[in-house]
């Protein structure tokens, strides 16, 4: 039988609705019986990213079925950001969809995991006993919800890692180059004496400032390529808030 509900979603999880229906009240029809979960992941909306559920004023969990006319309130979780001089280390674990931001956030002193074979449980596995932030472009990664799961909506990488930075808060726990972009071991500074005889002459000889990877025995430098990568650490920062 089918039936006519009235929903109402707040804040960000009206990323995921349509024009017509965001920040307002709308009435939808499902085939019942029907869950507020069935209703939610039939809007597409990760379940992870639902916090609070009122149905007629009341609260209600994932797996309430709805009477006809039932109107149904749900907000996403309430995050605390963290402000400067709070010492607080953001761990996370990225899943394959996010290569690309898993470098830029290590490029930014964050401990962040990635490879591009973990398994959904592997993901879940290394959040809950590391306490880890999971960064996902999987909707259905897991299915209750979890305020150390946020969904990228982004999908350009630029604009991936000022999402990622200005909805966690980021921007006073910016280390920059303080941690491989290959495999996010710790990097530590070096002579040029102790690393020549993994560089070019000319390189060698350019600069005097060297950091070396001890995992992957890669050494980093600040040339051109560092320079390009400050002005986007210098953007990302001044075009937090806006």
């Amino acid at each position: 039988m089918q039936k006519q509900f009235t929903f109402r979603f707040y804040s960000i999880l009206n990323d995921f609705l349509n024009n017509n229906q965001k920040q307002k009240s709308f009435k939808v029809t499902f085939k019942t019986p029907v869950t507020v979960r069935e209703c939610i992941m039939a809007f597409r909306i990760p379940v992870f990213e639902i916090g609070k559920l009122l149905i007629n004023g009341n609260p209600a969990n994932l797996n309430t079925e709805l009477n006809e006319h039932d109107r149904i309130s749900i907000y996403p979780h309430f995050r605390t950001i963290y402000e400067e001089g709070q010492n607080l280390e953001y761990k996370f674990v990225l899943d394959a969809h996010l290569g690309k931001l898993s470098r830029y956030l290590r490029m930014l002193g964050f401990d962040t995991l990635y490879k591009n074979d973990y398994l959904d449980e592997e993901i879940r596995q290394i959040a809950s006993t590391e306490k880890r932030i999971v960064l996902t472009r999987d909707k259905l990664i897991k299915n209750t919800p979890d305020p150390a799961y946020y969904y990228v909506r982004s999908t350009e990488k630029h604009q991936q890692l000022r999402e990622v930075v200005n909805f966690w808060g980021l921007t006073h726990h910016i280390q920059p180059f303080t941690r491989c972009m290959t495999c996010n071991s710790p990097l530590s500074k070096v002579q040029v004496e102790q690393v020549r005889d993994k560089l070019d002459n000319d390189i060698a000889d350019r600069f005097d400032e060297f950091y070396i990877c001890k995992k992957c025995d890669k050494v980093f430098w600040k040339g051109s390529h560092f320079k390009r990568m400050e002005k986007q650490i210098l953007d990302l920062i001044q075009s937090h808030g806006k």
